[in-house]
């Protein structure tokens, strides 16, 4: 049985399902002309129904990640009590489910699609479109899509949709911002609208750009005093580039000094590679360090990276210059690893630079349980 969304409640569920309790004639004619003075169906109505049933039942639940917090719970009592019934989620994610209802599905039963093709991802965005009663892909052009469905963000429709959020959002803003601009005889008019929104978009992207510069200038300058990330023009240029793409994630955070090895760790039993299947595409090295920084969410400098793997200095650098993404010659031997993989960080400490290594935060979250 399929549904196109979770159920708002148990009721809807099983008013969906049509395993509601039977009524007689009587109740039926009470139902249909006092409907809101019934008395809901409760889990245990729904569950004793189900079972009677005598047949395995599954029921596949679109958009799960929209459930309301209170029927994941509901699902997983309904899965305890029912032994017939199955339930397939299918979800952007599984950040709002429970770890109860998460450990009774089973982690083996839980499969994560990564690496979809740019065509397919705009299929998921029409669905999802269509679903809401739009059609096409409208209000999203080809040069947006195009930007959008790139590197890192194909991995996960999540990624994606997350970016396509913002669009939405710095768009109404836009708007709102252009009607202010606009006097009220002209504000019922698109075109006019349009014509300056677009005109301020111009005028911020000029903005954006200039700034953009000085902060440039002012990280090639700080980078060039780091001894331990002085490895030539073409590395800075590769760090500023990464930089640039991450956004305000390549940021420094605070200037406090972090704790290399004692730094927040996640047990080795949480983190799978079973479905990054780029994974084995990495050297020895390339991998030594990924896990390690994995489990090391603030980050780790390169005398920690080298005294935790016991690689040696120029072998550690390599690794992290590779995993940065800034080697060409490697990012063509492996097409199918999603580089960047790691970014920098510089910290000061007792009056100096220092760079931290950390995953990126996309990267971070395909080996995660949040």
């Amino acid at each position: 049985m399929f549904f196109k969304e979770p159920p708002a409640t148990v009721d809807d569920l099983a008013l969906q399902s049509g395993f509601a309790p039977k009524t007689g004639v009587f109740g039926a004619l009470k139902g249909i002309f006092s409907r809101n003075q019934r008395a809901p169906i409760t889990r245990l109505q729904l569950a004793d129904q189900l079972r009677a049933h005598n047949k395995k039942l599954v029921f596949f639940i679109d958009e799960a990640h929209l459930a309301a917090p209170g029927m994941y719970m509901e699902f997983k009592y309904l899965l305890d009590d029912v032994p017939n019934l199955r339930i397939v989620f299918c979800a952007l994610g599984k950040e709002n489910f429970p770890d109860s209802l998460v450990q009774l599905i089973g982690e083996h039963n839980v499969l994560t699609r990564t690496g979809f093709s740019q065509r397919e991802m705009r299929g998921i965005i029409e669905h999802r479109i269509t679903a809401v009663g739009g059609k096409g892909l409208r209000p999203f052009d080809d040069a947006l899509l195009s930007r959008i469905l790139t590197g890192q963000n194909l991995l996960t429709p999540r990624y994606v949709f997350d970016e396509i959020n913002e669009y939405l959002a710095a768009m109404a803003t836009q708007r709102s911002a252009a009607l202010s601009r606009v006097p009220k005889e002209y504000r019922h008019n698109d075109f006019v609208v349009s014509a300056v929104s677009h005109a301020a978009e111009i005028e911020q992207k000029g903005t954006s750009d200039a700034l953009q510069m000085g902060n440039a200038e002012n990280y090639e300058t700080h980078a060039g005093t780091d001894s331990l990330a002085a490895t030539g023009k073409k590395a800075l240029k590769g760090k500023h580039l990464a930089r640039k793409a991450l956004g305000a994630h390549a940021e420094p955070q605070n200037e406090q000094e972090s704790a290399p090895v004692s730094g927040f760790s996640r047990p080795r039993a949480q983190m799978t590679t079973s479905h990054a299947s780029w994974w084995s595409s990495l050297s020895p090295s390339q991998s030594q360090i990924l896990t390690l920084l994995l489990q090391n969410e603030a980050g780790l400098s390169l005398a920690d990276l080298m005294k935790q793997t016991g690689l040696a200095q120029n072998t550690a650098f390599n690794a992290l210059y590779q995993l940065r993404g800034e080697d060409e010659a490697e990012k063509k031997r492996k097409p199918d690893v999603p580089f960047p993989l790691v970014h920098t960080q510089a910290k000061k400490v007792g009056g100096r630079k220092r760079n931290l290594y950390t995953v990126s935060p996309k990267i971070h979250n395909l080996f995660t349980l949040h």
